[in-house]
């Protein structure tokens, strides 16, 4: 069985996906501090992952744009990725996707890293492999990355202005990571008391205003580097409260943060305003399929609050709750209007 190493403790099974036989990963790597931020159980330093493909980022960016973007945001760059499959370039639909671990598939197959260091996503199905597979998309940069705060986001977003001006299509997740969501979760867990969870969640709530302004900024830039259908989606509530309480949380705690969560999507899609960025709520989507339905869409691991897997979709999350959503957004007809 995996074993997650801690500061003090030892933390067995915390990445044992019983509903993903693939993920088997044998390889060591580092995840990212900021990623493990917020709980005081939360595991930090080293996972167990699979082995990872180079990538192909260098390629794609060229490499003295790439050292320059690198060199202003203080990243370094990554290895160079296998070249992506031929396309008709009259024909092709350039697709960029970035954002935090909501895009980067987190929770979906293995973990890789990703094409700059620090960066971690899921190599498993999801809503942008969906959309990649499709005729004519080319997905030319998948530079998602979990953990990544919206300000984060609009680094990378910047660095890669070159990708973004061919893009017809650009896809992300924002804001979430702007919020404790971590300390919110143990807080208001059974891990917790009712006293920290009502705390917390009063700090979080005031937070939101300058969340939609991170945001506002972050999609700016994107805005202004390309002239393609830019579509922010946003994020599920995380817990089922028809099922009465369960063995991680209160009915109470639960709605509580399903409301903060509801909060949170009409933070960032006020943060959409003066861009030609669309909102794509995916919580109708998600209806029945919070942790602690019958048919769970989110993946929790009530045995360790710190599991950086937890509170992320399954495969089946980004499947059948993501992708159809984004289908529906999706118009390849054009550019949008200057």
């Amino acid at each position: 069985m995996p074993v997650v190493a801690r500061n003090n403790c030892r933390c067995q099974g915390a990445f044992n996906r019983g509903a993903h036989p693939l993920f088997t990963p044998p390889k060591t790597v580092h995840i990212p501090q900021r990623y493990l931020r917020g709980a005081a159980l939360y595991c930090s330093g080293k996972i167990t992952m699979k082995t990872i493909r180079s990538t192909q980022l260098a390629r794609a960016l060229g490499a003295a744009a790439l050292t320059l973007g690198l060199a202003m945001t203080g990243l370094a760059p990554a290895n160079a990725l296998v070249a992506p499959a031929k396309h008709d370039s009259k024909q092709v639909i350039n697709y960029v996707n970035l954002g935090d671990s909501y895009s980067a598939g987190f929770g979906s197959g293995n973990l890789r890293e990703g094409p700059i260091p620090d960066c971690v996503q899921g190599d498993g199905p999801s809503h942008v492999t969906k959309v990649a597979s499709k005729a004519k998309v080319k997905l030319t940069l998948d530079i998602a990355c979990a953990g990544y705060t919206s300000a984060q986001i609009g680094q990378v977003a910047s660095m890669i202005k070159p990708e973004l001006k061919k893009a017809k299509l650009v896809t992300l997740t924002l804001g979430g990571n702007d919020l404790d969501l971590r300390e919110l979760v143990l807080a208001c867990s059974n891990f917790g008391s009712n006293k920290e969870c009502d705390a917390l969640v009063k700090t979080n709530t005031k937070r939101l205003p300058s969340l939609a302004k991170s945001v506002n900024g972050t999609l700016r830039t994107v805005d202004k580097a390309t002239r393609g259908q830019i579509i922010v989606l946003g994020y599920p509530r995380i817990f089922a409260t028809t099922g009465g309480d369960n063995q991680f949380i209160t009915v109470r705690n639960a709605k509580k943060l399903n409301k903060l969560a509801d909060g949170l999507n009409k933070a960032v899609a006020k943060g959409t305003r003066g861009t030609s960025a669309e909102f794509a709520s995916v919580t109708k989507q998600f209806n029945n399929h919070g942790f602690g339905s019958a048919n769970p869409w989110i993946y929790m691991n009530p045995a360790d609050p710190g599991d950086p897997l937890s509170l992320h979709p399954t495969t089946t999350g980004y499947v059948k709750g993501y992708y159809p959503v984004l289908e529906r957004h999706l118009d390849f007809r054009g550019h949008k209007r200057r």
